[in-house]
């Protein structure tokens, strides 16, 4: 709590007032995403879901994004933003408000539609995150300096993942003594979500005027593919920066669903242990966060970039030493493996580097009037490594398979270090070949 009054000083007056609404969006987006870590072992518990349905649960929050570039677009041409927000909000934190009539429609409709009912409700919700996401990019960089911005967002990222773990927790014991409560926290949660949306309505936006061409549906799209190919085509360290993520996320999306297999079939560890070992990173990565917006601040996205993706590719290095040298120590009872420990160390660092860098650094290359298509290409593009990369990732584990269980995992580890390694020296050329364009305040 030091850190966020500390964060006060040196601000102007409209800089302690964006820092304020965006720490309350911040602390309010962190509850309700905390809560929603549980919303798959809700969905499975309650209405017994197959596979594939668990899949599309998992890749709801991806498949928007690919959609922010139009809708980006969209909300550029639009005069009133402020009640487009609104009404943003209220489609998508409304139908939240459904679950309160869940007792009632599950002894009216099939367990097949109430399962899809689920889906579409959260689908609804995962829409807001492409026209925001961008927007509060837009605002941050409209009333930060230059030099502050990676650290105040630094900080309200702090408050948001505190606020995740705490309320994540919460849910869990409640959920233990009463699995129904859902019915009644997914509704205060929407509630939740319209108050955090009226409060990034509430930053001071000046807008600037642009001219846009009367098109059909289809031509603004067309349009708007043409724009995203020239930004990309003539803004080269942007260009680079984005291939570099894109390589990056490939290499560590295809591997989430692998580590968890890891940690069941290889180190046949509990949920417990699970929960420890991923305990440790999100602490530390609690604590790093404002190191890493200092360091963001004071350094090219892409140098930056070089860093967070070593980081990744030692976690997966650590992976691979303990599964052939499980080196451990008993803490209270519990067996701990070393190699473990290590690995989520480095990713707690990984993860706060990370965070900060998909969050603000397509923002640094961007002309003022332009973050928000900026970062809705960059949203856009991790849509898109997100929808392929688990089935690439189960396809190279898979073939490497082929010559046993551990070979399998091995396999799908190490091609993700030989990825993350071509997107470091992809990074390192890019800096040397094009210089980062700064980009004057409006």
């Amino acid at each position: 709590m030091n850190t966020v009054v500390n964060a006060f000083s040196g601000l102007d007056d409209n800089e302690r007032h964006t820092f304020f609404l965006h720490i309350g969006f911040s602390l309010l987006d962190g509850l309700i995403l905390g809560t929603l870590t549980l919303n798959d072992f809700v969905f499975i518990r309650q209405f017994s879901p197959g596979p594939f349905k668990v899949s599309l649960l998992f890749q709801l929050s991806v498949i928007v994004l690919p959609f922010s570039i139009f809708f980006t677009y969209f909300f550029e041409k639009v005069k009133n933003k402020k009640r487009l927000l609104y009404q943003i909000g209220l489609g998508t934190r409304i139908p939240l408000f459904l679950f309160l009539f869940f007792p009632m429609l599950m002894q009216e409709l099939p367990l097949g539609i109430m399962q899809d009912i689920f889906l579409l409700v959260f689908l609804l919700f995962y829409f807001a995150t492409p026209f925001t996401i961008p927007l509060i990019n837009q605002l941050l960089k409209a009333n930060y300096a230059p030099e502050k911005m990676g650290k105040l967002y630094s900080y309200s990222w702090s408050v948001n993942m505190l606020t995740m773990l705490v309320s994540s927790l919460i849910f869990g014991r409640i959920l233990d003594d009463h699995p129904n409560a859902y019915v009644y926290v997914y509704p205060m949660l929407g509630l939740l979500g319209l108050v955090s949306i009226y409060l990034i309505s509430k930053i001071k936006s000046e807008q600037v005027e642009r001219e846009f061409e009367e098109l059909s549906l289809l031509g603004s799209w067309k349009n708007t593919l043409v724009n995203t190919i020239d930004i990309l085509k003539e803004n080269k360290p942007f260009r680079d920066f984005q291939w570099g993520l894109m390589i990056y996320g490939m290499a560590f999306l295809m591997n989430l669903g692998v580590v968890a297999l890891f940690f069941s079939q290889v180190l046949n560890l509990g949920y417990s242990q699970m929960a420890g070992y991923k305990a440790i990173g999100h602490g530390l990565s609690l604590l790093t966060f404002p190191l890493f917006g200092l360091l963001l601040d004071r350094n090219d996205p892409r140098k930056f970039g070089t860093i967070s993706f070593t980081l990744a590719a030692v976690f997966f290095g650590f992976l691979i030493l303990s599964a052939f040298f499980p080196f451990s120590f008993n803490v209270w009872g519990q067996q701990v493996l070393l190699f473990v420990v290590v690995g989520y160390l480095f990713y707690g660092f990984f993860q706060s580097s990370m965070t900060i860098l998909w969050g603000i650094g397509s923002s640094y290359f961007a002309p003022p009037n332009e973050v928000a298509t900026y970062q809705s290409i960059h949203c856009t593009l991790t849509g898109i490594r997100g929808i392929a990369a688990p089935f690439v990732g189960t396809a190279i584990f898979t073939i490497g398979s082929y010559f046993g269980t551990i070979s399998g995992f091995v396999t799908a580890f190490g091609v993700s270090i030989v990825l993350l390694g071509f997107s470091i020296w992809l990074m390192k050329k890019s800096m040397k070949q094009h210089k980062m364009i700064i980009h004057q305040e409006a």
